[in-house]
């Protein structure tokens, strides 16, 4: 007989965990390819590079390239929405990508309106929901049209 403390319990009890976190690890893989669809050439661009892809008849898609080193960039992308008085950008995500690694993972993030806030634990849940989203959203930007590689797009470099 089989107690909760044996080696068989305790594999399927992590079995579960072990898979979503390949399936989380499997989304970091789609979503960097995503994003070298997007940024094409651009995607090893200089820190501080500041693009904008415009569509028509689709909302301006604004990227923008933080800190990067030799295995890591840091990069924002957003919607610009003009409003009222103020410039807004939804949905608002900085993406950590690991090139050695072939990921891209959502750093912080700011969907649907809800409060900005940079990811503070590394739950898979969380990470899983904000992933998934970004995932979605850039197959929505390709299939629109926007495309860093194309004449649609200003580019400046800040600093």
């Amino acid at each position: 007989m089989f107690n909760d403390t044996s080696p068989h319990t305790l594999y399927k009890r992590r079995r579960p965990l072990e898979a979503r976190l390949s399936y989380l690890l499997e989304l970091y893989e789609h979503n960097y390819r995503l994003l070298h669809l997007l940024c094409g050439r651009h995607f090893v661009a200089p820190q501080s590079t500041v693009m904008l892809s415009y569509v028509p008849g689709c909302r301006d898609l604004y990227w923008s390239v933080g800190n990067r080193s030799r295995f890591t960039t840091t990069m924002h992308l957003s919607y610009r929405i003009a409003g009222a008085n103020e410039v807004l950008q939804l949905p608002d995500f900085t993406v950590t990508v690991y090139h050695d690694a072939r990921l891209a993972e959502v750093a912080s993030g700011l969907v649907h309106g809800l409060r900005h806030e940079p990811r503070r634990q590394r739950d898979l849940q969380e990470s899983w929901r904000v992933n998934r989203y970004l995932f979605k959203w850039l197959g929505l930007c390709l299939r629109q049209g926007h495309h860093f590689d194309r004449t649609s797009m200003e580019t400046t470099k800040v600093g």
